[in-house]
């Protein structure tokens, strides 16, 4: 009995002993596992070991809860290489974790050159032109927009060419084609569209002429920055012409007069019977016409006037009365008095119902009289 107490106090003060010096000298871990995440630079060159920031150590303890791990290493330190993965195991208190870091840093494999920048006339195509974008792709399937490109030709645009300039980045190159947008003015048209009526005036800057550019590589466009040197009033029965400059170019622009000369009014108007235009007053309506005859009756307001004229010449006296209305601002024109004969042009208006001094209705017909001549 005495042997066996003996060895079972010498069991017990064995086990303290080993747990005293596992405590004391951390012979175990309390956490059951490490994770590694890498954060940091990872362009060509970068060393991947312990004294490298980007990496952010974890330990797990047995219960799940976790840990920042600040005294980690790594044995074996690796350097990081173009489009090449690098592998490093972290290690602490004799748990590992390997970690895989892609090199970001590739290799160019070409470049694309655009260009969206001004193609007037003029333009330098050189290094400090901003419209063009350079793009570089990469072996491991990236891109990006480059900068410090160089243009070894540098290229002046001209009208109605073309400029070929070489981009060069690193060891690439590639050639690009412009096309300059301004085109050599070859003609110009003009036209007029409008009041064209006696007493209009046209000159420069006018909106109602219309100037038209017409360029080399066939495009065109209005323009309004034109000139002329002359200032037209249009007359009746005339044509006027203009010409109109632009840019060393130049068009005579003729405008026709739409108001008709008294010579032309009158040698529009139709000699129609009395009888004709009393009994189809519908059929002749609007048409011009001319009639001489003896003034019955003359009526004057101020410039307008109301006159009622015999147009069939009996052998002793005039008969068959038209009605007729007469407006003249030109106080200079000799008055129209009654048993003047005359000779009137007008538009046909149809037929007139007035009433006589005596009550009675009477119906005649009816001319808007443009010109009378006094015989």
């Amino acid at each position: 009995m005495k042997h066996s107490d003996f060895w079972k106090k010498l069991v017990i003060l064995l086990l303290c002993v080993s747990i005293s010096s596992i405590t004391m000298w951390g012979c175990g871990s309390k956490f059951k596992s490490i994770e590694v995440v890498y954060n940091g630079d990872t362009n060509e060159g970068v060393i991947l070991d312990k004294n490298n920031e980007g990496f952010i150590v974890t330990g797990i303890t047995g219960d799940g809860k976790e840990e920042i791990i600040d005294d980690w290493d790594i044995e074996n330190p690796v350097k990081l290489e173009r489009d090449q993965t690098a592998t490093v195991a972290v290690t602490y208190d004799g748990l590992s974790y390997e970690v895989k870091v892609q090199c970001s840093t590739s290799e160019l494999v070409r470049i694309a050159v655009k260009y969206e920048g001004d193609t007037a006339e003029g333009t330098v195509l050189s290094d400090s032109n901003s419209g063009f974008k350079v793009t570089g792709y990469y072996k491991n399937n990236t891109k990006k927009e480059e900068t410090n490109w160089k243009i070894e030709n540098p290229q002046t645009l001209k009208a109605d060419e073309h400029a070929i300039v070489v981009v060069t980045y690193g060891d690439f190159s590639s050639e690009i084609f412009v096309r300059c947008s301004t085109s050599a003015l070859e003609k110009i048209t003009a036209k007029y569209v409008g009041d064209t009526t006696e007493g209009t005036t046209i000159r420069s800057g006018d909106d109602d002429v219309i100037v038209t550019a017409h360029y080399k590589n066939g495009t065109t466009e209005r323009v309004k920055d034109w000139i002329t040197a002359d200032v037209k009033t249009l007359r009746a029965g005339e044509t006027s012409t203009l010409t109109i400059h632009y840019k060393g170019e130049e068009v005579p622009l003729e405008i026709k007069c739409s108001s008709l000369s008294p010579e032309q009014y009158k040698a529009q108007c139709e000699s129609i019977s009395y009888n004709e235009l009393a009994r189809n007053p519908r059929k002749y309506e609007g048409r011009y016409v001319r009639f001489t005859g003896e003034v019955v009756q003359a009526m004057e307001d101020l410039f307008f006037y109301v006159y009622r004229i015999n147009v069939t010449k009996k052998r002793f006296f005039w008969d068959d009365t038209v009605y007729v209305e007469y407006i003249s601002l030109d106080d200079s024109m000799p008055r129209v008095l009654e048993d003047d004969i005359v000779t009137f042009y007008g538009e046909y208006k149809g037929l007139k119902t007035y009433t006589t001094i005596f009550g009675g209705s009477v119906t005649i017909p009816y001319v808007s009289a443009k010109y009378i001549d006094i015989k």
